[in-house]
């Protein structure tokens, strides 16, 4: 490498050479005021036909030559400070003459509505929505001159759009700087920085290792991973202990003193063990403690007549008689205002719930049926015949909260989640408090499934014995031929059925032979070869959308989702001049493809995209469906794309959103928890800290049809010999208990017997 120096380019955008799908990275050339065209490379939000000041550093390359990279830039103009007539040029340029016609139709002061960022007076113009409108704000600020704060957060090696993040999270350059120099660790509030990224940079930059900025922000990550893991507490001797181990000279005294007087932290006793748990955790548990026995005993319940008749008249429409020990559950759902039903697969779960909503049905009783994921939410269409939808779409997720909550109720008599074992405690805190008085919530749970993420729910209401619970534990008739459900019952309790033998190499079980196996040598280069042998065969039987390839991980390993997703890509959709298609990046300079007709999945919330009329419709974790349109620009890249998602409609994706979106011929076991799939494909290489049994378990029993497994026999044995269930530190159970004991002694002071239930 040669010298590096810094000079001054003014200049307009000629073209885009290159354009980074995940960040702001682009390679430009610049049309000079000096009459050059100079190749610029670096984050830019860069606009057409606009003056911008460019500070760059020469590269003298030793290959290419002269390398021109942008250290920080700003429009020659500012655009806080344009006249009416260059805001107006500026509109055109951004989003072109019919929309800048039609906000200046219809806003009286252009200029302050985008200066105060009123997403509310733009979504008046028609054709602007809550994902439009926030899209030209955003245009705006990236217009805004920050190069102060990028001179300085570029010390610290942040980049320019973590920089506009910062300042429109604080408010103007000034205090973004001043929280940098103040405590750097501040900046963890923003979604997406964790304490790693800012500590590094923290402590090349001088700040000591028991500095008591640092000892907050890593207490403060300490409870984050500790609730990511299942726990709501710790014990405080022991946390101490940790925090003398892991911060060098850290002072226990500020610490105890600081957890103490700290409003984010809350230290008390617990059967003589003093605890520690963050706030907002323990409040969340209290506040569900208090809405389950509120619906629970409420006075008002519904009134249900003719409920034998109807059970007998599902019966004969089902083709068979429920169980004495389904028709006592049908009861206790009738009975009480609240109840959990678990069992493992096979156990009826679903008849029992479809006998159960008959009964509302036909006494003219509403009611609405969530999951947490949008594929659990779909199955529930299979259990009903009425589409369900996830919990955040039913309460109205919109960015600012949710539409019903503790002040306006769900319009229902009823509630039915389901996959209750996946549901953490936040989003169930606020389903809970959006349930009317008088309403029944009815929860339906396998606990042998991998654990929720987060702070779990389902064993600790069980363990309360104050909510009314049943366990279904027989099973039925009708899944006793179905060797999907007695092999994966038998590997979830660790067991392996007694005719499974891993010396045949292809063999299907069952009376409905609806459980094959395929095994593979131990060191398994195999597993991929085979899986799309399978794949190729299913795939023409149950189509693309009905089958489905399950793996442990994503990228890692010789077997992973990115894989197979691009191998099942070019057997099933491969390159067509027919269809559009748009490269994207998957990290480290990987790359992939998505076209038209591919089968994808969103992984992450999103509460800005819209339907193609420009309304506004979320898509949430987990939501599969397949790309029908991709729009390109003048230069090549991602317009938006139109998915039409399964049980949501079509969605525009636009070219910031593409970024949570990927192929979904493959996915991960967790990413398929919930769902319901005719065929599934259960590629299962030896991951030693993902394989477990439940880890299996869930996988097998995603299949309604059949299931295919293939593995290598070590590989099973290891899985089914391991377990990933663990004894969580949650304090949900106790705190129902005690708050139940409360009502019950409150109730016999006052002479009343209100406590049915508990």
């Amino acid at each position: 490498m040669a010298d590096t120096e810094s000079v001054k380019i003014t200049g307009r955008l000629n073209r885009i050479k290159f354009e980074s799908q995940d960040n702001d990275f682009k390679i430009m050339d610049i049309a000079c005021e000096d009459g050059q065209l100079r190749t610029l490379k670096g984050d830019a939000d860069i606009l057409f036909n606009t003056d911008y000041e460019f500070t760059c550093s020469i590269e003298n390359h030793p290959r290419f030559g002269k390398q021109y990279t942008i250290q920080y830039m700003k429009r020659k103009k500012p655009i806080d400070s344009l006249s009416q007539e260059d805001f107006k040029e500026f509109l055109n340029i951004a989003v072109g003459g019919i929309k800048t016609k039609a906000i200046y139709e219809t806003l009286e002061d252009p200029i302050a509505v985008f200066k105060n960022g009123d997403i509310e007076a733009l979504k008046t113009i028609k054709g602007i929505g809550d994902s439009y409108a926030n899209k030209l704000l955003e245009t705006y600020e990236s217009q805004k001159d920050y190069s102060e704060g990028y001179i300085e957060f570029s010390k610290w090696g942040f980049t320019p759009k973590f920089t506009r993040k910062v300042i429109k999270k604080k408010g103007s350059v000034e205090l973004a700087i001043k929280a940098l120099k103040e405590n750097p660790y501040s900046l963890m509030e923003l979604s997406g920085v964790g304490f790693k990224t800012i500590d590094n940079k923290a402590l090349e930059h001088g700040i000591k290792p028991n500095d008591k900025r640092r000892v907050r922000a890593f207490i403060e990550n300490f409870f984050s991973n500790l609730a990511m893991d299942g726990n709501s507490y710790i014990n405080l001797n022991k946390f101490l202990l940790y925090l003398k181990n892991e911060i060098f000279e850290c002072d226990l005294k500020y610490i105890t003193k600081y957890l103490a007087e700290s409003d984010k932290y809350v230290v008390y006793t617990h059967e003589n063990e003093r605890r520690i748990s963050t706030k907002m955790t323990f409040n969340t548990l209290q506040g569900i403690s208090r809405e389950l026995l509120r619906i629970l005993l409420c006075k008002k319940h519904l009134k249900i007549e003719g409920q034998d008749k109807i059970v007998k008249k599902t019966e004969e429409e089902q083709g068979w008689e429920y169980s004495d020990e389904q028709r006592n559950v049908i009861d206790q759902m009738t009975k009480y205002n609240v109840f959990l039903l678990q069992g493992l697969a096979g156990t009826g779960k679903s008849s029992v719930v479809n006998g159960f909503l008959q009964i509302l049905q036909q006494n003219n009783y509403e009611y609405k049926q969530c999951a947490l994921s949008g594929k659990a939410a779909q199955n529930l269409a299979g259990i009903t015949g009425k589409m369900g939808s996830t919990i955040h779409s039913l309460l109205g997720y919109t960015q600012e909260g949710f539409f019903y909550n503790e002040n306006t109720k769900l319009p229902t008599h009823a509630v039915i989640l389901d996959e209750i074992s996946m549901v953490d405690i936040d989003i169930f805190y606020a389903l809970l408090k959006a349930i009317p008085s008088g309403a029944k919530l009815v929860m339906i749970g396998d606990s042998g499934q991998l654990d929720s993420i987060g702070v779990g729910v389902m064993e600790e209401i069980i363990k309360s014995k104050a909510i009314p619970t049943f366990t279904l534990k027989k099973i039925h008739r009708q899944a006793q031929d179905s060797a999907m459900i007695t092999h994966s019952i038998a590997f979830r309790k660790g067991k392996y059925p007694s005719e499974l033998s891993t010396k045949h190499k292809y063999k299907v079980y069952g009376f409905k032979k609806d459980l094959g196996y395929t095994f593979v040598p131990s060191n398994e280069s195999n597993i991929p070869i085979e899986t799309m042998r399978i794949y190729k065969t299913l795939v023409k039987k149950f189509g693309v959308d009905d089958t489905q390839i399950i793996t442990p991980t994503i990228s890692s390993g010789t077997t992973n989702c990115n894989m197979l997703n691009d191998t099942c890509q070019k057997l099933v959709n491969p390159p067509n001049p027919n269809l559009l298609e748009v490269e994207l990046n998957r990290g480290g300079g990987e790359k992939f493809i998505i076209r038209e007709n591919d089968r994808v999945i969103n992984t992450r919330n999103n509460p800005r995209t819209q339907d193609v009329d420009g309304k506004s419709l979320p898509i949430f974790n987990g939501n599969t469906g397949r790309v029908e349109e991709i729009v390109l620009n003048a230069e090549g890249h991602l317009d938006k794309m139109t998915v039409n998602f399964d049980g949501i409609g079509r969605v525009i994706i636009g070219s910031k959103d593409i970024k949570y979106i990927n192929l979904s011929y493959a996915m991960t076991v967790h990413k398929s928890q919930g769902s319901t799939i005719k065929c599934v494909i259960v590629s299962l290489p030896f991951q030693y800290m993902l394989d477990t049994r439940e880890l299996l378990y869930t996988a097998i029993t995603r299949a309604s049809n059949l299931a295919y497994i293939v593995t290598s026999p070590k590989t099973l044995k290891s899985t089914v010999g391991k377990s990933s269930k663990k004894l969580h530190d949650n304090e949900l159970g106790a705190l129902i208990r005690l708050q139940a004991m409360k009502i019950i002694e409150k109730n016999k002071k006052k002479g009343s017997n209100k406590n049915e239930g508990i």
